[in-house]
């Protein structure tokens, strides 16, 4: 049995840093934005100490070998696509929206942690002071090929 399996923006390529990704670069200004908000005195540090993010990105080398000592799958094929075909020189990601999108999956993670009002606050505050600076190259890592795909068979 083959199955496929694509990650998005999941996996990256061996040896790149994480932080050169869009994901690194949105949760570094995560994590500067829940500081600047501790500096202020809006949130304790050590409530941005205790919050964690259960997210782990494997490269594709890390994630074949833990597949390969696994035992039950067999590789067929592993490679890099384009995570946004449509995003081209031409076309540019509204900030605003993108947002919107990265909060609608994230918000509970945030509010199980912070009441509604600092993740309304941490959200803002990442679209007016944050993203601006890193948002050029935020698009310009989702027009590189970092979505990382695999084929694999099932082992009976």
């Amino acid at each position: 049995m083959q199955a496929p399996l694509m990650s998005y923006h999941a996996k990256y390529p061996d040896g790149m840093p994480y932080s050169e990704l869009a994901n690194g670069l949105l949760y570094s200004s995560f994590e500067s934005t829940l500081l600047d908000m501790s500096k202020r005195g809006i949130i304790s540090e050590d409530q941005v100490d205790a919050f964690n993010l259960p997210i782990y990105a494997a490269p594709p080398g890390e994630f074949a070998a833990v597949v390969e000592k696994n035992g039950y799958f067999d590789i067929e094929a592993i490679g890099l696509t384009n995570p946004a075909p449509w995003l081209t020189d031409d076309v540019h990601v509204d900030m605003k929206e993108y947002v919107r999108h990265i909060r609608a999956p994230m918000e509970g993670m945030f509010t199980k942690h912070f009441p509604n009002e600092i993740v309304d606050e941490m959200f803002e505050q990442l679209l007016v002071n944050k993203l601006p600076k890193v948002f050029d190259k935020m698009e310009r890592a989702y027009k590189d090929k970092i979505q990382f795909t695999t084929s694999f068979n099932v082992n009976d």
